[in-house]
């Protein structure tokens, strides 16, 4: 992909989470964020709901 912007990030990281592929969206948030990429709050919920699911919520924090 020769630009990342948001879109392309909150993306993958929900197809992530809707295939249950838990650990890959929360690894691909943290690299969004170690890149610089803003967040915005849809992107936050689904990380939140695949932490739940991974029974780490408090680094949902």
């Amino acid at each position: 992909m020769p630009e990342k912007d948001m879109v392309s990030w909150s993306a993958l990281i929900s197809c992530y989470e809707q295939n249950e592929m838990y650990e890959e969206a929360l690894a691909l948030f943290l690299r969004m964020v170690a890149d610089g990429v803003m967040v915005d709050e849809v992107v936050v919920v689904t990380v939140l709901s695949a932490c739940a699911h991974l029974s780490i919520v408090p680094q949902g924090n």
